[in-house]
């Protein structure tokens, strides 16, 4: 009986360990030099001179690399380093604690994988933006060399005005009496950027916070703090959750 006791504490002991302290493994080796390539097109013809960039996530990041379409609409854009996947974390889930008191593992967390999806943006000669589309789905399985190219509809030649012109006009008025600017704050998205000024100062609660919002530095289910955010861009954009109640808090991400 009292060989079975301690055969019995051993495991529990392992086990414990395991969750409690294990380490994740290494991230394998980057993708050296990932390469797109594709053509442009507008309306079946082929579009020069535009600017096409690469990013990882969405369109919103800060761009990988960029380059301009030849004569004949094509382009090649080199990523230097890829990394493929991205390291996250999160709680355990019942079914792996096994009957384990959460508590007793000091709020450690468990490690997954996900793949880094890359974008492809599309500029015109102007440097406005066109498109927006997902070229990879990123993980393991990305090959070094893809093909990627977009077709763009042709466009009016007299585009009719918004209907909402004049309300358009009064949201920019009331934007500027608030001493914001009315700017691409998303996505193809319009809108008034407000600055903060307790923008970055450390929070654990969004109360602390002009903006009404504590956003996380990194995504991190352990993080505690955040910071305030700086602008109501950043609100929309962040895509590395909240901190509420000194806990962190997933959030949509655009």
């Amino acid at each position: 009986m009292r060989l079975s006791f301690r055969v019995l504490a051993v495991l529990c002991s392992i086990l414990y360990s395991h969750f409690a302290y294990a380490k994740p493994a290494p991230l394998p080796p980057p993708l050296k030099n990932l390469e797109i390539t594709g053509q442009i097109t507008q309306a079946g013809k082929p579009m020069s001179g535009a600017i096409v960039k690469a990013h990882f996530y969405n369109c919103d990041t800060k761009a990988q690399v960029s380059t301009l379409t030849n004569q004949s609409g094509y382009y090649k854009l080199i990523i230097p380093t890829y990394p493929r996947i991205v390291r996250t974390w999160r709680p355990f889930t019942k079914e792996e604690l096994g009957g384990i008191n959460p508590a007793r593992l000091s709020r450690r967390v468990t490690f997954d994988v996900r793949p880094i999806p890359v974008f492809v943006s599309l500029y015109n000669s102007s440097n406005v933006l066109e498109v927006c589309a997902q070229a990879l789905n990123g993980g393991m399985a990305t090959p070094r060399q893809s093909r990627f190219s977009l077709q763009l509809k042709g466009l009016p030649q007299n585009p009719p005005k918004p209907a909402n012109n004049d309300n358009s006009t009064t949201k920019q008025q009331q934007c500027q009496a608030q001493g914001g600017k009315w700017e691409m704050i998303s996505r193809g998205v319009m809108g008034c950027k407000i600055s903060y000024k307790d923008g970055g100062k450390s929070c654990t609660d969004a109360k602390q916070c002009i903006s009404g919002t504590c956003l996380a530095k990194e995504r991190d289910p352990k993080a505690t703090t955040g910071a305030c955010a700086a602008d109501s861009a950043s609100i929309i954009n962040s895509c590395m959750g909240e901190i509420k109640n000194g806990r962190w808090a997933d959030r949509p991400c655009p």
